[in-house]
């Protein structure tokens, strides 16, 4: 029951910042949520875990990170602080 609300919390947090215009804002917001699941012991779906900035916590939105699919990897690079995540794919 935790486990589940905890999810719909994050979940409902992540599109709150999505949809912020305001950066430092909605980089708050994902540090907030972040603490939260830690908190909780709750993991983060990939899902979430694809769109942020684990350095900045920066919300990805359209244009400010790349994309790219090298030898089953896809990385993934924020353009504000140059962070590179890389995540298996097939």
């Amino acid at each position: 029951m935790k486990k589940q609300f905890m999810d719909e919390e994050l979940r409902r947090i992540f599109s709150i910042a999505k949809k912020e215009k305001n950066e430092a804002l909605a980089s708050r917001y994902i540090e907030i949520a972040l603490e939260a699941a830690r908190k909780s012991h709750i993991k983060i779906s990939k899902e979430l875990k694809l769109s942020y900035c684990p350095k900045c916590f920066s919300v990805f939105k359209r244009g400010n990170f790349s994309i790219r699919l090298e030898k089953g990897k896809k990385i993934v690079k924020c353009l504000k602080c140059s962070h590179v995540k890389r995540f298996p794919y097939k």
